[in-house]
C-alpha cells in the first residue's frame, strides 16, 4: 500500500472512500469464506485513467505482486435502460444485451486489451469497472501474471430473477489462471448447452415444426464462450422417463466432428435426435416434461493403429471407410457388456459394412473422449404440474 501510494500523481490515500462504493463489499464474504479472516488485502478503486498512467500503474503493481498474490476485478457488465442512460436497442432487448456482453467477455476470454477497449468505444456500453478490468488484461499483457488463460464460468442478468425488460444489469465471472487445460467446460457452458437443447426439443414438437426456421434462429441464451463457438463435435442423446423412474432412450444422433460453433452442432443434434433417429417411435409433444437430454460434447480425437488400442468405458470410438461411417459414445460398450471385437463388428454392421470390414486397410478407427452435460428432471415436480392442471 505504501509503495502504490508512494506516486501521488497516480495513487492516494482517501480515508472513507469505499463507504458509498459497494464493489468490495461484494467480495468480502467470498475472500473471507475462502482465504480466511485473517488474509492482507489491498482495496483499489480505479476512475478514469489515460494510457501513460495506465502503464505507470501496471508497472507498481508489478513491483508487488508475486506467486502468493490474488488479483480480483470486481465490476458490472452492461446497464440496460431508461435508469442508465442507455437504450442503444429497443427490439430483441435481451439477444441484444447477449451479444454485446459476449463482445466484452469474448475481448477478456482472448486477453486483448485492444478488442475490449474498441468494443466499450463502439458501443458506449455502460461498464462501471472498464478501467480496472483493462489494468488485468495489461498486466496479462505485460507477462506479470506468467502464462495464464481466462476462462468465462458464469453468466446472468438481473432480468433472470424480475423478469422485466425495462431495465437489466450483466453480471459474469472470468477466472484466470496458470491451468491450460483445454477440454473441459464449466458449469455455465453445460447450463447453457442444456438450456439451448431444451428450448430447441420444446420448439420441434410444439407449434414450430419447421426445422429449417428453428436452426436458422438458434440463439444462445447467453454469451457465447470461446469453448461454446469452438467448432467442435457433439452427441444428443433423449431418455424418457416415466411414471416409476424407468429410463427408455427416444432418440440419439450426432457427429464426431462439425464445421460449426458448438451450440450450432447441439441445436442441430437436438433436431435429428428427435426427428430422425429410426429405430425410435416419434416423440410426441406430451412427452416433453418427461424427456431427459444428455449432451456428450467431442474432445480429443485420435487415430489408432488397432481396436486393440481402444479403451473400454474410456474412449468412444468412430470407424469410417470411403463413404460408411458409424461411432458410438464410450457408454455404448460398457452397457451392452462388449469386448473390443464385439465393439468393432458391431461399429462395422452400423456403418453398413461386413461385420469383419475393421480388419481391413483401409478402414479408419479413432477414438475421442467426451465431456456429459445432463438435464435431469424431477419427475416429482412434473407430476405435480399434471396433478395441478
Amino acid at each position: 500500500m505504501r509503495l502504490l501510494s508512494q506516486d501521488t500523481s497516480l495513487c492516494h490515500y482517501q480515508e472513507g472512500i469505499h463507504e458509498s462504493e459497494h464493489a468490495i463489499n461484494v467480495q468480502l464474504p467470498f475472500i473471507q469464506k475462502f482465504c480466511g479472516f485473517d488474509c492482507k488485502i489491498v482495496p483499489l478503486l480505479v476512475g478514469q485513467i489515460n494510457h501513460k498512467a495506465k502503464a505507470q500503474v501496471v508497472s507498481l503493481l508489478q513491483s508487488v505482486i508475486d506467486d502468493r498474490t490474488l488479483i480480483i476485478v470486481s465490476s458490472d457488465l452492461t446497464h440496460y435502460g431508461k435508469r442508465f442512460s442507455y437504450e442503444p436497442f429497443t427490439q430483441n432487448i435481451m439477444q441484444n444485451i447477449y451479444q454485446l456482453d459476449t463482445n466484452l467477455l469474448q475481448a477478456i476470454e482472448l486477453q486483448n486489451i485492444q478488442k475490449f477497449n474498441d468494443t466499450l468505444q463502439k458501443t458506449k456500453a455502460t461498464v462501471c469497472g472498464a478501467s480496472a478490468i483493462t489494468l488485468l488484461l495489461a498486466l496479462i499483457e505485460q507477462g506479470a501474471l506468467g502464462q495464464v488463460q481466462s476462462k468465462i464460468i458464469a453468466y446472468d442478468t438481473s432480468t433472470t430473477q424480475d423478469k422485466t425488460f425495462q431495465h437489466s444489469v450483466s453480471y459474469a465471472s472470468v477466472v484466470v489462471t496458470q491451468d491450460t487445460s483445454t477440454h473441459v467446460l464449466h458449469g455455465y457452458e453445460k447450463k447453457i448447452l442444456l438450456q439451448l437443447a431444451r428450448n430447441t426439443l420444446t420448439s420441434v414438437l410444439g407449434k414450430q415444426s419447421d426445422q429449417k426456421k428453428i436452426v436458422s434462429k438458434c440463439q444462445l441464451p447467453g454469451v457465447a464462450t470461446r469453448s461454446l463457438a469452438k467448432h467442435q463435435g457433439a452427441f444428443v442423446t433423449l431418455y424418457h422417463i416415466d411414471k416409476q423412474g424407468i429410463k427408455t432412450m427416444r432418440g440419439c444422433m450426432g457427429r464426431v466432428s462439425s464445421d460449426k460453433p458448438l451450440y450450432q452442432t447441439v441445436c442441430n443434434m437436438t433436431i435429428a435426435a428427435a426427428t430422425q433417429d429410426e429405430r425410435f417411435a416419434k416423440i410426441l409433444p406430451e412427452e416433453l416434461p418427461y424427456i431427459e437430454i444428455v449432451v456428450s460434447v467431442v474432445h480429443s480425437i485420435q487415430k489408432i493403429p488397432s481396436y486393440q488400442s481402444i479403451n473400454i468405458g474410456i474412449d468412444g470410438v468412430w470407424l469410417h471407410q470411403n463413404n460408411h461411417s458409424a461411432a458410438y459414445l464410450p457408454s455404448v460398450a460398457v452397457e451392452q457388456n462388449w469386448s473390443k471385437n464385439q465393439l468393432v463388428q458391431s461399429l462395422c454392421k452400423k456403418a453398413g459394412l461386413s461385420e469383419h470390414a475393421y480388419k481391413d486397410k483401409d478402414v479408419v478407427l479413432k477414438t475421442f473422449h467426451t465431456i456429459e452435460c445432463k438435464d435431469e428432471i424431477d419427475l416429482l415436480d412434473v407430476m405435480y404440474e399434471e396433478y395441478r392442471k
